[in-house]
């Protein structure tokens, strides 16, 4: 059931968006694999959009978002 429910968010995200897909230099990738769609769940699920709780503030950041957006990247795709 989880398979599913993963494979049709994932489904809904990339039809809003096409994420760049990660890939190596020997194995280009047409098309998602269920581990690109799982990590782009779980990117949706834990970008800040979702935790945030007080006021957005641009004058104060206590982490870069690039730094925040390579730590979600990591943490996204760990087996």
């Amino acid at each position: 059931g989880l398979f599913s429910l993963v494979t049709l968010w994932a489904d809904d995200l990339y039809a809003e968006t096409t994420p760049t897909l990660p890939t190596a230099s020997w194995y280009p990738k047409p098309l998602p694999t269920f581990s690109d769609a799982i990590a782009a769940v779980r990117r949706e699920l834990w970008t800040p959009k979702n935790f945030q709780t007080s006021a957005s503030s641009s004058d104060f950041l206590k982490i870069q978002t690039t730094t925040l957006n390579s730590l979600l990247n990591v943490a996204c795709y760990v087996a």
